[in-house]
């Protein structure tokens, strides 16, 4: 996700099967964050602009195809119009682990 090409955060860290989590991606104009419940597990500098993409947003597949996707269940996917900061992913990860609905 970059004028240069795709730019991509990645987590080395195994997600156990059956059990659920609270993944965050951030961009805040400079850098990518991934995040897996509350905690920062990558990060990358995205060197200039992003340029606008005609390529459609998908949550849980890929956007060029139909075939690569998540096998498991999405729920409470939420957009931000700005970057949440490491206090506020963790404060969203937490409402969901009270079992709280993020927007009431």
């Amino acid at each position: 996700m970059a004028s240069s090409g795709w730019r991509i955060a990645r987590a080395t860290k195994k997600i156990g099967l059956g059990e659920w989590h609270h993944v965050a991606a951030t961009f805040d104009g400079q850098t990518n964050r991934l995040f897996l419940d509350g905690e920062l597990l990558d990060s990358e500098l995205v060197p200039g602009p992003i340029s606008p993409s005609s390529i459609p947003l998908r949550i849980g597949q890929s956007a060029y195809d139909k075939i690569r996707g998540t096998r498991g269940c999405i729920d409470e996917v939420g957009i931000f119009n700005r970057a949440l900061s490491l206090d506020e992913v963790r404060t969203v990860f937490r409402i969901g682990q009270a079992g709280r609905p993020l927007v009431e």
